[in-house]
């Protein structure tokens, strides 16, 4: 091997090594600097022939369209649960409302029914316990009267029985 062979050889190499080391810094500095990732992604597409560009737009659309669609449909996703919290909510507090609040109706209504029936009760009980010991009172005084002698208008003036009520006495 010649000396000029050896030293292309090793040229060569050295290039080839140098070549590989730069395309793996650019690699790197493309992961990490999305900017530069884009703008590479773009030369790429912009070099290839008319064919191969076309179907890498059409790729790309693809994928948009699919970040689109799954973006989508999470805010769809996210619309349809709070409407259904809502209405799942709205529906549970108005059950509890109308439950409690008939509870709470039904034992105040009781609860004054019941007070109000007794205090009235009480009322008709004693009034109608009141006039029935006027009227026994009145029979008594007028039962004393005729047997005293006292006449049935007289007996009638004092007691307030009618003339019907004293006679049925007398007898």
């Amino acid at each position: 091997m010649k000396v000029c062979d050896s030293v292309c050889v090793v040229h060569g190499k050295f290039f080839l090594f140098i070549e590989t080391f730069v395309r793996t810094k650019i690699n790197d500095i493309i992961k990490y600097k999305e900017e530069i990732g884009m703008a590479a992604s773009l030369l790429k597409e912009i070099s290839q022939d008319e064919h191969e560009r076309a179907r890498a737009m059409s790729r790309k659309k693809y994928e948009m369209d699919m970040y689109s669609d799954y973006h989508s449909a999470i805010e769809d996703g996210k619309m349809i649960g709070q409407k259904l919290g809502i209405e799942q909510g709205l529906e549970q507090g108005l059950e509890q409302g109308l439950e409690q609040g008939l509870e709470q109706g039904l034992e105040q209504g009781l609860e004054q029914g019941l007070e109000q029936g007794l205090e009235q009760g009480l009322e008709q009980g004693l009034e109608q316990g009141l006039k029935k010991g006027q009227k026994q009172a009145s029979m008594q005084i007028a039962r004393n009267l005729l047997a005293k002698g006292s006449t049935l208008e007289f007996v009638n003036e004092i007691t307030g029985l009618s003339l019907e009520e004293i006679m049925a006495l007398k007898n």
